[in-house]
């Protein structure tokens, strides 16, 4: 017969104990052996026991991954997939403390120094990665605007605030693969109230990356006629900018009005932009923004002078 408190501790973890939780409880090694034998306990990974049928969820496969390397914490893809995001995975990821060196079939370890219990939370009765952790920990792998959206869902999941990214950002080194400016940048937009176009404006921004041109300074504030605006993307050095407009971006006759009038004065203040939209295809961005910084800095030329 199972151990009860064995059957008890598998339905709380996805089916599943590691060896050393059933002999803490009372199972020796050769009960452990007898129930594998007879079928009702199955090895499922190294250290791992299914208790009944192995059912081959997510979840399953992701918990007997943190069993099978514990202490450990489900991280990265996984835990952007356990969090709910529609980020890409494939075999189960965790992290483990650099100090130790673990390594397992179908599993991709991380070793991290930065392993804080306030980086590690429970979510399906699953150790994983803060929301915070989790994006910071993306940063370098994904694309600006797949690290944008996965953002944007934990906001609005109430999964994170700004407040505790920009937290995350401070207390963490550049490593690991991690580019915490570029979660940074993301952070900056949404902290100055942007999140209608900023899906948008991350697409802009990793392409401007890939093709090698300058980085543009996001939200740039600047007063024109007694007005304060800002500017999506901006290189204020060379009077230039780029804005990315939503296809439902004027609502009404006058927000289109004003925006015209702020175009002008942008104009007669000698700057120079081009606008962008959703329906561009990559080319048609890079294109673009390529050929308006490419006009010379000193801006549009003066009015031409009456020929003597």
């Amino acid at each position: 017969m199972d151990h009860p408190s064995v059957v008890r501790l598998a339905s709380e973890q996805h089916g599943l104990v590691s060896s050393r939780q059933a002999r803490e409880l009372g199972a020796g090694r050769g009960a452990i052996a007898h129930a594998v034998g007879s079928g009702r306990w199955t090895r499922l990974m190294p250290g791992v026991l299914a208790v009944g049928a192995p059912l081959g969820t997510f979840h399953e496969r992701a918990m007997a991954a943190v069993l099978s390397t514990e202490p450990s914490w489900l991280s990265h893809s996984s835990a952007a997939w356990l969090w709910g995001w529609n980020v890409r995975h494939s075999r189960p990821e965790v992290t483990v403390n650099s100090s130790r060196r673990v390594s397992r079939a179908g599993v991709r370890v991380h070793h991290s120094g930065e392993t804080s219990s306030a980086h590690v939370a429970c979510r399906a009765g699953i150790p994983v990665t803060t929301p915070a952790r989790t994006l910071l920990d993306l940063s370098g792998r994904m694309p600006t605007d797949e690290l944008a959206a996965a953002l944007d869902l934990a906001l609005t999941q109430r999964a994170i605030t700004l407040a505790e990214l920009v937290s995350m950002l401070a207390g963490l080194p550049t490593g690991g693969g991690r580019r915490p400016a570029k979660l940074a940048r993301l952070v900056e937009m949404r902290q100055e109230g942007r999140r209608g176009d900023s899906h948008l404006e991350a697409r802009v921004i990793r392409l401007l990356d890939a093709s090698g041109l300058p980085t543009p300074v996001c939200q740039h504030p600047i007063s024109l006629e007694g007005r304060r605006y800002r500017l999506d993307l901006a290189w204020p050095e060379l009077r230039r900018f780029a804005e990315t407009d939503g296809f439902a971006f004027h609502g009404h006759r006058s927000a289109f009005d004003a925006d015209r009038r702020r175009q002008n004065a942008l104009v007669a203040a000698g700057w120079v932009g081009v606008r962008i939209t959703s329906d561009f295809t990559d080319r048609e961005v890079v294109s673009a923004v390529r050929a308006l910084l490419d006009v010379p800095a000193g801006g549009l030329p003066g009015p031409a002078e009456d020929p003597a």
